[in-house]
């Protein structure tokens, strides 16, 4: 369990979502909605194209406020 809201590097990503089950596809494959079974929070990982550098980031669904 992590008490992580934002994943922001490819490896941590990629570690991450291996233990979650992904439930939705969207936005041509660039955006993916798992679920956490142990905890019941959902995440978004979305991927940017920077000039051609890939950055997956992951947050938690919903985003979370300035003060978290």
């Amino acid at each position: 369990m992590t008490d992580r809201k934002l994943f922001g590097t490819n490896t941590l990503v990629n570690d991450f979502v291996q233990r979650l089950t992904k439930i939705e596809t969207f936005d041509g494959g660039w955006s993916e909605k798992y679920v956490d079974n142990e905890t019941g929070l959902s995440w978004l990982k979305y991927t940017i194209d920077d000039r051609g550098f890939f950055q997956n980031l992951m947050f938690i669904s919903p985003p979370p406020t300035t003060d978290e």
